[in-house]
């Protein structure tokens, strides 16, 4: 079972908010992030979001989806991790995984990422769904995340597999 992910994770949704209009010189991003009151998120640019560091904190295989019984052939296996940064106020995100039976061991990240992460433009204003997603989507895609997971899976389950 994953852990409970009640507001340290929550599912990268929300309202599309518009993008505020452009403003004639752009403000710089914030050095560090921003709680935003009562809510938990972080607002922050995504410039940032960049010069932030996260780390691994915990990944696990989905145990709610058994392979499927008799001569099916299992051809993925599933799974999440959730990340954080040592920063104040935390970061979190977290994310699925999937690993193809028929391919070199790997992973790879599937669905929205889940995060308390807000992004703002340059001007402050809240990017919309979609466009936060994309952006948080290539930060995780731009950190060595697979090799961390995996090792991190192989260590938790491997021991399990010799008590059979």
């Amino acid at each position: 079972m994953r852990p409970s992910r009640k507001g340290a994770a929550a599912p990268c949704r929300g309202p599309d908010l518009p993008a505020a209009p452009a403003a004639a010189a752009p403000t710089p991003a914030p050095k560090s992030p921003v709680a935003m009151p009562n809510d938990g998120t972080v607002c922050l640019t995504f410039l940032a979001l960049r010069g932030c560091q996260v780390v691994h904190l915990i990944s696990g295989l989905d145990e709610d989806c058994p392979p499927g019984g008799g001569d099916t052939a299992l051809d993925a296996i599933t799974g999440y991790t959730e990340w954080v940064s040592n920063s104040q106020p935390a970061l979190t995100l977290g994310w699925d995984w999937q690993m193809q039976a028929a391919s070199l061991v790997g992973l790879r990240r599937i669905n929205e990422p889940r995060s308390n992460v807000r992004l703002l433009n340059a001007a402050g204003a809240e990017l919309g769904h979609e466009q936060s997603c994309t952006l948080l989507q290539d930060f995780i895609d731009g950190i060595d995340w697979q090799a961390q997971a995996l090792l991190y899976i192989v260590a938790r389950y491997a021991p399990a597999a010799g008590r059979r």
